[in-house]
């Protein structure tokens, strides 16, 4: 999967944050990090994140055509400072950055640096 910018609309997805949450928690115990990427996927009406071995799911909503990839590091850093937010957090990708907000209406949150590959 070649690594570039998705074209058209922009992937984007409302995610259950308490699921995702749950998910982050179970990283902190994983012991080695190595230098495997995450990846973020839609399947199926959940995101999906791979993590080498370990796969955690999010109920979820939008249009994802493709997966974002981060460092392990970045995820780790994710799960000890998740994002804020209630009931749901909108996540999108767009220029190089995979970006947490509380809402499709705010202006800032957490932002990673990260790739995107189509499928």
């Amino acid at each position: 999967m070649p690594a570039h910018e998705p074209s058209g609309v922009r992937p984007a997805l409302l995610v259950n944050r308490p699921h995702l949450l749950e998910g982050l928690q179970r990283v902190l115990k994983i012991k080695a990090l190595g230098n495997r990427p995450a990846l973020f996927r839609f399947v199926d009406g959940q995101l999906v994140v791979v993590f080498g071995d370990y796969t955690f799911r999010a109920d979820a909503e939008g249009n994802w055509q493709g997966q974002a990839k981060l460092k392990g590091t970045l995820l780790r850093g994710l799960a000890k400072s998740p994002p804020p937010g209630g009931a749901t957090l909108y996540v999108f990708f767009e220029d190089d950055t995979l970006h947490f907000y509380r809402s499709p209406d705010e202006t800032s949150g957490r932002s990673l640096e990260a790739t995107w590959e189509t499928e």
